[in-house]
């Protein structure tokens, strides 16, 4: 879980870009409030970006309120030799307090490793004081992210080592010594095994989450004993990478292939929507053109697709269409992406999304067959949506049916509530007396 953050779903993916576009092609005042809180402080070039295998900025923090009992130096300059982990966290933010035990018992555990664990929040000091005064709520239910997340394997250490309790992370008996049956234990009781400190310039937020455009917290940054970035990511899912890097096992090379592309996409959606703010439509399909050249995959298609339709330019998202169901053959979860998006921009009233609503509908009927039950759950469900546009409850709800059936618990809520909202408008057509 993460503050400041849009979570994308398939229901939400294209929608915050969409209305963006909307607001920006109308060049109202509105448009220009909406891009600004879009963008953020950060106005990062894209040559410049920090990312894993950059230098890590100094420290310039300004109050440090707990060093281990004075076991941690109050670091400005990273040594090379030894291992930092740089976390950004707010009084505010639910998903960081949760956090704090695991880091603590993550601090406890690395110490005689040589890591440091560094913990920077940007509020008043006596914000931050009066928080870690307040009494301990105890760990929140325990869940796939606070267990330690989805494992290292597939960022280049070897095998499952994010989850706590392996033999070279934290366990539940290291984690269990965080928890306390005192009702008198406080926030600074939980933190006192780590460095926790606030920065309220923002200064060191800037040179670290800023620039390299993690506008979500928590976060956290492993800096190696080289003084480089080795890692980026929500600090419950650092054991695993954070052993690896302890123990010289870190692939950097393999984690920066899958990370950093995430970091250029984030800044090309800053540059599109500055160039339709300026009303260059030209530049904006030139650059998505490149974008889908250097980046190809299923973000930065489905970028280039929702451009093409909020622009109105119908000959060319035909072809696009087209070409994505070529390259896309097999993948029926693009498809459930594509054609979603289709139907919203339809719903909206977007005239050119409207001229392909068949044609989605086509799509994901022929995708039905390739798909798994999760993504045939995704298709009935559009499917679903698409024929109560055309006015076709029963059918509506006969998709839907489907749907919930197929569902998974991630959604489940979303695709009921969107069967009760079919069957309450279907009922109050069948109640009306016969004309």
């Amino acid at each position: 879980m993460l503050c400041q953050s849009i979570g994308p779903n398939r229901h939400s993916s294209c929608a915050l870009i969409v209305s963006l576009l909307r607001a920006q092609l109308a060049l109202t005042s509105i448009g220009i409030v909406l891009l600004g809180a879009w963008i953020g402080v950060s106005q990062t070039d894209a040559g410049e970006l920090l990312t894993v295998g950059s230098k890590a900025p100094k420290l310039d923090i300004e109050h440090w309120i707990q060093d281990g009992g004075g076991r941690f130096e109050h670091v400005a300059e990273l040594k090379k030799g030894k291992v930092y982990v740089i976390e950004f966290w707010a009084t505010w933010c639910g998903p960081c307090i949760e956090a704090m035990p695991h880091i603590a018992a993550m601090q406890r555990h690395f110490e005689e490793r040589n890591v440091q664990f560094v913990s920077v929040s940007d509020e008043p000091l006596k914000t931050v004081e009066a928080f870690l005064d307040t009494k301990y709520r105890g760990l929140l239910a325990e869940s796939d992210r606070a267990s330690g997340g989805a494992g290292n394997k597939e960022a280049g250490g070897e095998g499952n080592e994010s989850k706590l309790g392996t033999s070279d992370s934290p366990g539940e008996a290291e984690l269990a010594d965080e928890r306390s049956t005192d009702a008198q234990t406080t926030y600074r009781d939980v933190t006192k095994h780590y460095c926790l400190t606030t920065d309220p310039d923002g200064s060191t937020h800037a040179a670290y989450a800023g620039a390299a455009m993690q506008n979500q917290i928590p976060v956290a940054f492993i800096v190696g004993k080289s003084g480089l970035i080795e890692w980026i990511g929500h600090p419950l899912d650092m054991p695993g990478p954070l052993n690896a890097v302890v123990s010289d096992r870190w692939s950097r090379e393999y984690f920066a292939a899958k990370f950093k592309p995430t970091q250029v996409l984030k800044y090309a959606r800053q540059e599109l929507q500055e160039l339709l703010v300026a009303g260059d439509e030209k530049a904006v399909l030139k650059r998505v053109d490149e974008l889908t050249d250097e980046h190809p995959g299923i973000t930065t298609s489905q970028l280039k697709l929702n451009l093409l339709l909020a622009l109105g330019r119908e000959e060319n998202t035909r072809g696009y269409i087209a070409e994505l169901r070529k390259q896309f053959d097999g993948k029926p979860e693009f498809v459930a992406l594509w054609t979603w998006m289709v139907y919203d921009l339809a719903k909206s009233g977007q005239r050119t999304a409207k001229k392909f609503v068949g044609e989605a509908e086509k799509a994901a009927n022929n995708a039905l067959k390739q798909a798994s039950p999760k993504v045939q759950a995704d298709l009935y469900d559009t499917l679903a949506h698409i024929a109560a546009l055309r006015g076709e409850l029963q059918a509506a709800v006969d998709l839907q049916t489907k749907a919930v059936k197929l569902v998974g618990d991630d959604k489940r809520a979303f695709v009921e509530a969107y069967m009760k909202e079919l069957q309450t408008a279907l009922e109050a057509i069948e109640d009306q007396p016969p004309k």
